[in-house]
Parts: C-alpha cells; structure tokens; sequence
C-alpha cells in the first residue's frame, strides 16, 4: 500500500474536476515536491532531503524565491533502488 501525498491528492482532485474546462495535470515527472512532502516516502526528516539534495543523492531545483523542490520521479527512482528497511 502506498501513501499519497498532499501533491497527489491535488492532483487526483484536479482530474476529477476536468468536465466543461481544460486542465494539464503534469506528468509525474515534472511534479515538485517539498522537503517535508519528499521526506514523507523516506520516512526521515525534512533536513535529511535538505541534506541530501545539497550533497545530489536526490535530484532537486529551487523555486525562484529559493526555496527547494524535490522531482517526485526522483523520490520514486530513489525508492526503488533502496533495500533498506526501517
């Protein structure tokens, strides 16, 4: 069972919502996440993908204001070459 993210739900709603208007849901590998959303998957804290971003384990950009955005595609290939357990 996987979780889903506060970025997931949106846009899950947002493809409900598409009747009489035309909406562009991204492709998964143009969605951004937050550090604390991204952290979520890892089940660390939101420093760690800070961290992690900086030293480029994770691949990541910064919004114009600076802020970071972590590529949700990168979170998943991330995951899938991970055999740690918690």
């Amino acid at each position: 069972m996987s979780e889903v993210t506060g970025t997931e739900q949106r846009f899950q709603a947002t493809e409900r919502k598409r009747r009489n208007r035309r909406v562009y849901v991204l492709p998964e590998e143009d969605i951004l996440l937050t550090p604390a959303e991204a952290a979520v998957y890892f089940k660390v804290d939101p420093k760690t993908m800070v961290k992690w971003a900086d030293a480029g384990k994770i691949r990541s950009t910064r919004t114009l204001g600076g802020h970071r955005r972590i590529y949700l595609a990168a979170v998943k290939e991330a995951l899938a070459g991970a055999n740690v357990t918690r």
